[in-house]
């Protein structure tokens, strides 16, 4: 999966039931997408926080190529946001260090802060799965054999995917490859959440400062 900003909770439940995950940061990036940005709910409804990148017009760019706008003090902007959204929520008390921590980090490049805020994520959830970046691992094809390739280097013999990726995958390369392909089939739970009826779909920071403990196991609840 490619490392998104804040991704949402189903993202997590695929990295839990995974014996390996794959950062694929050596793909193009796309503009406006879940890669910088990502919805949080305040008193006023959902809204968005989104990273201001340095962006190449006109080019190919890779995910881990692209860097962060920094003249803009966006990182100050988000946590604060976040501060005023959660300030009534059970558990903001006990992340907020954390959050902190990598609102304060100084990053250039927009995939290693995406990475460094999932795998806080993940610890405070309590996943252990193990994590690869796909640019780290060798692999110069493209496509549907990109994805076998990376398969391969880890031993793998099935390939656990998004939904949305039924569009591109091609399930007759995979079953050659002797790699059996499953979609994730989500229900999104409900969970307790602050200003008023639930949206769902929200960053999985929304489910952890109103669950604490309990977020890995709604997190899991949703899976079929």
């Amino acid at each position: 999966m490619q490392p998104t900003y804040l991704p949402w909770i189903g993202y997590f439940e695929m990295i839990a039931a995974s014996d390996v995950f794959i950062f694929l940061d050596d793909v193009q990036f796309s503009k406006k997408s879940w890669q910088q940005r990502n919805r949080v709910k305040g008193a006023n409804g959902p809204f968005w926080l989104t990273i201001p990148v340095q962006q190449r017009n006109g080019s190919f760019q890779k995910i881990k190529e692209v860097m962060v706008d920094n003249s803009i003090s966006w990182q100050k902007k988000h946590l604060k946001s976040i501060e005023i959204s959660y300030v009534k929520s059970p558990y903001l008390s006990t992340y907020i260090d954390a959050l902190r921590a990598v609102y304060e980090m100084k990053c250039t490049l927009l995939a290693d802060f995406n990475i460094t805020f999932i795998l806080m994520l993940m610890a405070k959830l309590g996943i252990q799965t193990p994590t690869l970046c796909s640019s780290e691992m060798g692999v110069s094809v493209d496509a549907n054999e990109k994805i076998i390739e990376l398969c391969r280097k880890v031993g793998a013999d099935e390939l656990y995917d998004a939904a949305g990726a039924r569009v591109f995958i091609d399930d007759h390369l995979f079953e050659q490859a002797g790699i059996k392909v499953a979609y994730q089939d989500y229900v999104h739970p409900e969970y307790r959440q602050l200003h008023g009826d639930f949206v769902s779909h929200k960053s999985v920071i929304d489910l952890l400062l109103n669950e604490g403990a309990n977020s890995l196991s709604i997190i899991h609840s949703g899976a079929r």
